[in-house]
Parts: structure tokens; C-alpha cells; sequence
């Protein structure tokens, strides 16, 4: 299978994991690095990677780290048009 029609699929099905978290997560617009990697399907490290290197906010309640979904959501946007390239 050709690689940028993969990513491709890739990325749509990361994005619709990211429209079925907004859809169903009414309480709460943050997930931990472990639900996000989970939800990216990558890995923490990869996640905590982002955050040092300032690709994605954080939000900090006490010791908690927490990213939003629509920050999660833009960092997928961009990773599609870099593709696009």
C-alpha cells in the first residue's frame, strides 16, 4: 500500500477518535498523556516529546498534566497539511 494513501487513513481515523471524544465528552474537554497516546495510538513518549518541545499545550491541575482534545485535534490538522506537501 502506497504510504501517503496510509497516513491518510491514518489520519482519518485518528480524526474521527478526535470528533467521537468531543461528541462524547460533555464533562470533560481534557485527557492525561496516557489517554491521549491511547487515543493517537502513539506513544507517551512521543506525547511528552510534544509537550517539551512546546508543539502542544498543557494545563496543570495540582501534580495533574492534562491536554485538551481541541489542542490534540490541531496538532493532527497540522500534521495533515505537512503531509499534504
Amino acid at each position: 500500500m502506497d504510504t501517503e494513501l496510509r497516513m491518510n487513513e491514518l489520519f482519518l481515523e485518528v480524526a474521527e477518535s478526535i470528533n467521537e471524544l468531543k461528541d462524547t465528552s460533555t464533562e470533560s474537554k481534557f485527557l492525561s498523556v496516557e489517554q491521549a497516546s491511547n487515543h493517537l495510538n502513539v506513544s507517551t513518549s512521543l506525547i511528552r516529546k510534544w509537550i517539551l518541545q512546546n508543539q502542544i499545550a498543557t494545563y496543570r491541575f495540582g501534580k495533574c498534566v492534562r491536554l485538551s482534545i481541541e489542542d490534540l485535534g490541531a496538532i493532527i490538522r497540522t500534521s495533515k497539511t505537512s503531509l499534504a506537501k
